[in-house]
C-alpha cells in the first residue's frame, strides 16, 4: 500500500542524459503476465518500467534488449483501486528511433515505432 513517500513515486514520463525519453499512455484493455507469470523469475512491475528504462537505456535497442532479458508484470495499483494497470508505454531515442510497449492477451508486446506517435 502507497504511504507517501518518495519511494512510492514513479516516473510517467521524463528524458534521460543520453535524450531518450519515456511516456505512460492510457490503455483500457492492458492485460499482461500476472496468474501466467514463472514464479521463479524476478520480474518488474509494469509501473516501474520508467525508473527502468530511463536508468538503464541510452536507446530503443537496449530497451529493447533489456526487455527481452527482463520480464514485466503487471500489478494490480492499489491508489486504482487494485485496477491492472491500464497503460502502454512510449519511448523515443536521441536517433529518432521509436516504439511502444503494450501488454494484451496477457502478454508483453514491443513494437517498433516508425511514425513516432
Amino acid at each position: 500500500m502507497p504511504n507517501g513517500s518518495v519511494d512510492d513515486l514513479k516516473i510517467v514520463e521524463g528524458v534521460n542524459e543520453q535524450g531518450l525519453s519515456f511516456s505512460v499512455l492510457a490503455y483500457a484493455g492492458a492485460s499482461g503476465p500476472a496468474d501466467n507469470a514463472e514464479k521463479t523469475k524476478a520480474m518488474l512491475a509494469a509501473i516501474d518500467l520508467g525508473a527502468f528504462v530511463l536508468g538503464q537505456c541510452a536507446t530503443t535497442g537496449a530497451v529493447k534488449a533489456k526487455l527481452a532479458d527482463n520480464p514485466v508484470l503487471l500489478t494490480a495499483l492499489a491508489p486504482l483501486h487494485g485496477a491492472t494497470t491500464p497503460f502502454h508505454f512510449v519511448v523515443h531515442d536521441r536517433a529518432g528511433q521509436s516504439l511502444v510497449i503494450e501488454f494484451s492477451q496477457h502478454q508483453q508486446n514491443v513494437y517498433d515505432n516508425p511514425v513516432v506517435v
